[in-house]
């Protein structure tokens, strides 16, 4: 174990620390433990960071040492279940939330919620990983357009057109107007359509 690794191990997990380190030189872990107490090296009763401290360390090398995709952790991170930026309390969430992650009786319990067409709709829908997806999202999802006789668009003026809006996310976003972009506009406006006219649409599903 080199030296950095020590160092992230120590702000990480001290107790763990304290037993690399005297493996490594064999000193006991209790006495090493005083000694620090004694010197003042560690904060007496109070060993390695707070909770509400921030972990110095990039989200990827966070997943990495919880053994979670990055993108969970993201998502966990935009639906508020953890901070911005990561604290060692959110670590320890992480940590706990990783022994759940895949458990095969929690999956069978929170899908036995939906109908096997909600089942197969949560496996076939694209995420929305950027902040222009999100935004044509909800600006779709906002979108109220009436219908009167023969299903015909009552302010037909409301309608929000692909082209229009894919030269507003250029200018907003820097995403180049082309026939990508155009199209994933097209999935986005008949997913958040669909959730529209489930009933119940997601106030912010992401």
């Amino acid at each position: 174990m080199d030296f950095h690794e020590l160092e992230e191990l120590r702000n990480l997990a001290p107790k763990n620390f304290f037993q690399a380190i005297s493996k490594t030189f064999g000193i006991d872990p209790n006495s090493l433990e005083r000694l620090l107490e004694d010197y003042d090296l560690e904060p007496k009763e109070a060993y390695g960071p707070q909770d509400h401290e921030a972990v110095p360390l990039l989200m990827r090398q966070i997943a990495a040492r919880v053994g979670l995709p990055v993108k969970v952790v993201g998502r966990l991170q935009d639906i508020g279940a953890i901070g911005a930026p990561i604290t060692c309390g959110d670590f320890e969430f992480l940590k706990s939330y990783k022994t759940a992650w895949g458990n095969s009786f929690l999956i069978k319990t929170q899908l036995a919620n939906y109908s096997r067409k909600q089942r197969e709709e949560i496996m076939n829908r694209p995420e929305l990983a950027t902040k222009w997806e999100k935004w044509t999202y909800t600006k779709y999802v906002e979108n109220e357009i009436s219908r009167g006789h023969g299903n015909r668009m009552i302010y037909p003026e409301k309608r929000i057109m692909v082209e229009n809006l894919a030269e507003t996310i250029e200018e907003m976003f820097g995403v180049p107007n082309c026939e990508n972009t155009r199209a994933r506009i097209r999935k986005i406006r008949e997913m958040a359509y669909n959730d529209k006219k489930s009933g119940n649409p997601p106030k912010k599903r992401f």
